[in-house]
């Protein structure tokens, strides 16, 4: 029976996260990095918590909700909770785990709930310190919640659907998932994080979009204008781009023995659309389509995060089981060369993950014992 839950992290994923939880019954605490709290904290103080509305929620509710506390003291948010929730953005979670590290305790579940860019394995030498080792790390491709709103007022998309959730290590998979379910009832069983990480939703839609629109994302950018990314941005040929790198995917996927279930089933299953491919998909998805405009230039952040953490492991695994990606690896050296990064330098290498000098087999073993 989980009681006490731990939400890591201040953007509106955790603001919605946190309403939402405790207006469904759980003891909920947040956690923040250092300077991350002030304006959120003053906020809940003057209005009495935040507010949270919508259809899109779990507990069913739309109001004020407080959570037990909001602080920075970590060794004081984690203790007794049952599950700590990293929320987005990825880019950090190397840093906030080396936060908490020393405090983990026994049988607490860390959940990553955002997408699949390796958080298990890119955090896992910061807790081998920690004497405390029975606790499980779990992750999906896609975080349950399509957050919206603005800093104390969120008001969520989507509740994403049938969300895969895989364990690290892998053996102990369904006890967790039971834990878990009874939190966010979206989530299903994984394999294993190959599985989930291959699977990113991200990796299979936003260089599509961002690389076939990048001249009227310039020309908007110089305006002044904001876009439409998965609106205005999705059309024929990104979506015929998106399934030719979901191709090259699903044949790393077979290669590690992991589900490989074409883009559009999975974004049909994870967001309620219909179509007959991938581009009339995203048309017809309440989220996509509601998500409303932002910066002209955000499609350069999606790619920082996007091809360094998904592309580049995605490459190296496949590189490992000699499948030929031309197409995908075409994209690393495309915004390598745009944004002046060499992405294949500063990505997530098999090395960097803890997977170096192993085969694909070895691989297969190490997710699912750790060992």
């Amino acid at each position: 029976m989980v009681d006490k839950v731990t939400v890591f992290g201040a953007g509106l994923d955790a603001q919605t996260m946190v309403a939402d939880l405790s207006f469904a019954g759980f003891n909920v605490n947040m956690l923040t990095l250092p300077g991350q709290h002030e304006i959120l904290e003053k906020i809940i103080k003057e209005n009495g918590g935040i507010y949270l509305e919508g259809k899109h929620t779990i507990s069913g509710r739309n109001g004020y909700a407080k959570p037990n506390m909001i602080t920075t003291n970590a060794k004081k948010a984690i203790k007794n909770s049952d599950v700590i929730i990293f929320t987005h953005p990825t880019s950090n979670y190397e840093e906030r785990m080396e936060y908490i590290s020393a405090y983990v305790e026994n049988d607490q579940i860390i959940n990553f709930n955002t997408y699949g860019y390796w958080p298990s394995l890119r955090v896992l030498k910061y807790l081998k310190s920690n004497k405390n080792n029975n606790y499980m790390l779990t992750e999906s491709p896609a975080p349950v919640y399509w957050p919206a709103g603005k800093t104390g007022h969120v008001k969520p998309l989507f509740i994403r659907n049938q969300i895969p959730l895989a364990t690290f290590p892998s053996s102990k998979k369904e006890e967790t998932l039971d834990v878990m379910k009874s939190i966010f009832p979206s989530f299903e069983l994984a394999k294993n994080i190959l599985q989930t990480n291959l699977e990113n939703i991200n990796l299979m839609v936003h260089p599509s979009i961002a690389l076939l629109n990048i001249g009227l994302f310039d020309r908007s950018n110089e305006k002044g204008k904001k876009i439409e990314f998965y609106k205005t941005g999705n059309t024929l040929h990104t979506g015929l781009l998106m399934e030719l790198l979901d191709k090259e995917r699903r044949k790393i996927c077979e290669a590690y023995e992991v589900r490989a279930l074409p883009v559009d089933d999975f974004v049909k299953q994870l967001y309620d659309s219909e179509g007959k491919n991938i581009y009339e998909v995203i048309l017809n998805c309440e989220a996509y389509q509601n998500w409303g405009s932002i910066p002209a230039d955000s499609w350069i952040g999606m790619c920082k995060d996007d091809i360094p953490l998904s592309f580049v492991p995605a490459a190296q695994l496949a590189d490992l089981a000699e499948v030929s990606i031309p197409l995908t690896k075409s994209i690393i050296h495309l915004t390598s060369g745009l944004l002046g990064i060499n992405f294949w330098e500063t990505g997530l290498t098999l090395q960097k993950m803890g997977l170096a000098n192993l085969n694909v087999k070895e691989i297969q073993e190490y997710v699912k014992e750790c060992k």
